[in-house]
């Protein structure tokens, strides 16, 4: 699993983002518990080959990050959005430490298995 943060430029979730994906299951392919969030580039993310990739954008909700993967699709690699793409919360469940990361991880868990 691939949690984007952002979009333009890229960055791949850090912090504890990394911890829910493994409590949930599963193995974020672009960052590791406790390290920062940190700037990718399309190409670099296309190639680590992730099975779902989750747009969950500091302090956005879903729709909104539908709207920037639309503002930004021209420049992301085919290879990375053929690959399987949901969408988090990232304002409610990843930007923010607090009670709601357990809810995080069980949405996470509910990602990887549709």
């Amino acid at each position: 699993m691939l949690v984007l943060e952002w979009l333009d430029p890229p960055y791949v979730a850090g912090h504890w983002v990394p911890e829910l994906v493994e409590l949930a299951g599963g193995t974020d392919v672009g960052g590791a518990p406790g390290e920062p969030s940190r700037r990718r580039t399309w190409a670099d993310l296309a190639t680590l080959e992730p099975d779902v990739v989750v747009v969950a954008l500091c302090g956005f909700d879903s729709a909104r990050a539908r709207a920037e993967l639309d503002a930004v699709r021209a420049d992301v690699p085919r290879a990375l959005l053929g690959r399987r793409v949901e969408f988090l919360d990232g304002n409610a469940y990843t930007s923010r430490p607090g009670p709601r990361l357990v809810d995080a991880a069980e949405r996470l868990a509910a990602l990887m298995t549709r």
